[in-house]
């Protein structure tokens, strides 16, 4: 799956995202620092609104596309085994 593709099942499925988003935004303070595993394209680590957001996933596509819609933020494309490596 692509980027925009990615964005597209988004759209789709706004009714999810939705929810998700209400709960999210319940649990996690307006303009923390966000990191998010597995974040995609980005769409919901920008929807927090963060002070500080740092997304990682997998897919390279993901990233690249995430990197160019939401330069604010800082992706990585890695496993999510590696995260300790980022961290430390």
């Amino acid at each position: 799956m692509t980027g925009p593709e990615r964005k597209r099942w988004i759209q789709r499925n706004r009714y999810y995202y939705s929810c998700l988003l209400d709960f999210l935004h319940y649990t996690i303070p307006f303009q923390s620092s966000v990191l998010e595993i597995g974040c995609g394209i980005g769409y919901v680590l920008d929807k927090l609104s963060p002070s500080r957001g740092v997304g990682i996933d997998i897919n390279p596509e993901f990233i690249e596309y995430a990197q160019k819609e939401y330069p604010q933020y800082t992706f990585h494309c890695l496993d999510a085994k590696q995260v300790g490596h980022l961290i430390a």
